[in-house]
């Protein structure tokens, strides 16, 4: 093997493993083929000006794959719920219900994205979502009902309202939340029948 062919092959390291692992024997190949044909200078040139435009490509492609975009649409969602709770809980309620129109306008535009990136149907998944979802709902009528019983009371602290209103809200738009991706998790396939 000549010098030529064990600097490409160790430069080949620098695309994404999967990509190397698919297409890795036929790149080394066909840089054999061009050394043999246009001799190692023009074929270094022709293949110094591929790699410089296909190695990032490729590493950018690896990183924005459709798991990494499902995870940051997923990010996003959890960021504009929390803020969506932030707000209320910090008096800024005008701010919360756009935060939260926000957060479920990503989730229904992307949510052909985010069912495919579930890699494989787990309806125990599905059950735990939708489970937590029912807790969560549970919560937020605990925390009305406590509510409206300290509002009942005449002296009631800001400090009690607060936490009323951090603990119902969050749990009501995690509620919401897990109930939505929970109903958009795929059920588990059941077998085909064999037919004898």
């Amino acid at each position: 093997m000549t010098v030529s062919a064990r600097v490409y092959r160790k430069l080949l390291r620098l695309y994404p493993s999967a990509f190397r692992h698919e297409f890795g024997v036929d790149l080394a190949l066909h840089f054999d083929d061009l050394v043999a044909g246009l001799g190692t200078r023009r074929a270094w040139r022709r293949t110094a000006i591929d790699l410089t435009v296909t190695i990032p490509r490729y590493r950018l492609e690896h990183h924005m794959s459709a798991q990494h975009a499902a995870s940051t649409t997923g990010l996003l969602i959890g960021a504009c719920v929390a803020g969506s709770a932030f707000a209320v809980s910090s008096g800024l309620y005008p701010i919360a219900p756009v935060l939260l129109l926000i957060g479920i306008w990503l989730l229904l535009s992307r949510r052909g994205a985010l069912a495919a990136a579930v890699r494989v149907p787990d309806s125990n998944r599905r059950r735990r979502r939708l489970r937590t979802a029912g807790v969560l709902a549970l919560v937020t009528g605990l925390a009305l009902v406590s509510y409206y019983f300290d509002l009942r009371d005449d002296e009631i602290s800001s400090a009690s309202l607060l936490g009323h209103n951090l603990v119902g809200v969050s749990a009501m738009i995690g509620a919401i939340v897990l109930a939505i991706i929970g109903a958009m998790t795929p059920r588990d396939q059941q077998p085909e029948a064999i037919v004898a």
